[in-house]
């Protein structure tokens, strides 16, 4: 008996309560809904509430309280989420700055910057068979390679390998320095960047586009890169001197 509460407390610990409130929600509507069509809720003579009736609106009244619960319950723990990445991402950019721009090792630093379009998403390469085109040069201005490259890795969802590539065809040899400051500055710096972008064009924009989406796609996407277990080797290949 001991040994079945103990079993039964571990797996109520495994559940997820959001997912739960959301499926007892769902399920009483569609049942309460199936319910309204084989019973009458009041009686045709005497015109009041039958029994079923009174069950049929306390079961919508559990199920809403369900929905809005799980709603609150969801949304408390995605704001301490975002609250606790903000609060991470602010230290994990200060330790990209450094390890970017190493003062006490000057020949590794990159300073030079070069013509970039500064948007390149994949909608943005033109192929007319012959050649591509690049398009959208409302952001363009000079700026680091590095951050064009990872900024285009990022955009159309390349595996490291293909970054690898995309550095190697720029840099005319391998440099696994620049794939690690590509995906450092253009991959999780540049995501962090277009979230605030998303977030200011879904305030301001009169353009009827799911900004905010599109801003939280990139944000997830960053706060993945911030927390992976490889990041702290990324610090580490950014500096070397290949």
């Amino acid at each position: 008996m001991l040994e079945r509460a103990i079993h039964v407390v571990g797996a109520l610990k495994q559940v997820d309560f959001v997912t739960a409130w959301k499926t007892i929600s769902i399920a009483l509507t569609g049942a309460f809904g199936v319910l309204g069509l084989l019973k009458d809720f009041k009686n045709k003579k005497t015109h009041r509430v039958t029994i079923w009736g009174w069950v049929s609106l306390g079961g919508i009244i559990v199920s809403s309280v369900c929905g809005i619960a799980a709603q609150f319950k969801e949304s408390s723990d995605n704001s301490a989420r975002a609250l606790e990445l903000a609060e991470k991402t602010d230290y994990t950019l200060h330790e990209i700055e450094r390890a970017l721009y190493p003062l006490e090792d000057p020949k590794i630093n990159i300073n030079f910057t070069v013509p970039c379009n500064n948007d390149l998403l994949a909608a943005n390469f033109i192929d007319d068979g012959e050649r591509i085109w690049l398009i959208d040069y409302e952001l363009s201005g000079n700026n680091d390679p590095c951050f064009e490259l990872g900024n285009i890795a990022a955009e159309s969802h390349l595996s490291r390998d293909g970054l690898a590539e995309l550095v190697r065809s720029y840099f005319g040899r391998p440099r696994p320095s620049r794939v690690a400051r590509a995906w450092l500055l253009g991959g999780l710096v540049g995501m962090y960047g277009w979230t605030l972008w998303g977030a200011i064009q879904h305030g301001a924009s009169p353009i009827d586009y799911d900004f905010w989406g599109w801003a939280m796609e990139r944000f997830e996407g960053a706060a993945r890169g911030f927390t992976a277990p490889d990041f702290g080797q990324l610090l580490d290949e950014v500096q070397q001197d290949d």
